[in-house]
């Protein structure tokens, strides 16, 4: 979750420990959501409360939940979230009488190389931690591998294979199914960055569903189909944006079921 930028374009996590020191979620009409959503309420797995905000700022006209923990104790507060604390007053907000105001964020990515426990890939001597590598530790609901249980064990695993050997190892390659996406929309709109960010937002963000993926795989096509060949750094970046949004939008509409942080409305769950 992050607390909804300004005028300046950044965005602030706030941390998932929040809820996990008794902070609530309510909407706009002041009512704890997550009550109806699931036993744990707001201590759901991320992928159950991402979707249960997002349906609920779909109904109203705010564009955020707010997250409250101005029942604990001001210096609780003060002392655990020294930085959200802060970041808060200086945008007007004090967490220890009021609560803030958030939004759903996405991973870049979901994933990434795929390797064995202890790191290593389908390459000789080529090992993958972290963020960038794809372990399966975690299941649907995480697939990035950032938890401090890769950052331990894992750089530990790592480094005694290391010593033994980086022989590259054999896994089950899988590629998204073919599909032949739907003809560009006759007002395509100009390629942009910022373009680019509000077609992801809306058709590959939380809740999926066949109309928005088509419309993304579409626009998507089109936009790779007339670039120019990149020829600066940037122009590069953007060929890079634009492939990694077409892995994601091929790879959704490959799945036929709902698992984990994939949720296609679409799709039985």
């Amino acid at each position: 979750m992050a607390l909804p930028h300004k005028t300046d374009g950044r965005t602030f996590l706030i941390s998932e420990a929040v809820r996990g020191e008794g902070g609530v979620l309510r909407n706009q009409q002041g009512e704890r959501f997550m009550l109806g959503q699931h036993p744990l309420a707001e201590l759901a797995p991320r992928d159950i409360v991402a979707r249960a905000i997002a349906r609920e700022i779909a109904k109203q006209s705010e564009p955020f939940v707010r997250l409250d923990i101005s029942h604990r104790p001001a210096e609780f507060v003060r002392s655990h979230f020294p930085c959200i604390y802060a970041h808060c007053l200086a945008n007007g907000i004090d967490i220890t009488r009021e609560a803030m105001p958030v939004c759903p964020v996405q991973h870049y990515t979901c994933g990434g190389v795929a390797t064995d426990t202890c790191g290593r890939s389908q390459i000789a001597n080529l090992f993958c931690l972290g963020e960038a590598a794809c372990t399966g530790l975690h299941g649907a609901n995480r697939l990035a591998s950032n938890s401090l249980l890769e950052c331990v064990v894992m750089a530990r695993k790592a480094a005694e294979r290391i010593e033994k050997g980086g022989k590259q190892i054999l896994l089950k390659r899988t590629e998204p199914s073919v599909h032949t996406p739907a003809n560009p929309p006759s007002n395509l709109p100009v390629f942009s960055r910022e373009n680019l960010h509000r077609l992801t937002a809306s058709c590959l963000g939380i809740l999926l569903n066949h109309k928005g993926l088509a419309e993304a795989q579409a626009v998507l096509n089109a936009w790779l189909n007339t670039l120019p060949e990149p020829q600066t750094a940037r122009e590069y970046e953007d060929r890079n944006l634009l492939l990694c949004a077409k892995a994601v939008a091929d790879a959704a509409v490959s799945r036929s079921h709902n698992v984990g942080a994939h949720f296609n409305t679409d799709l039985p769950s």
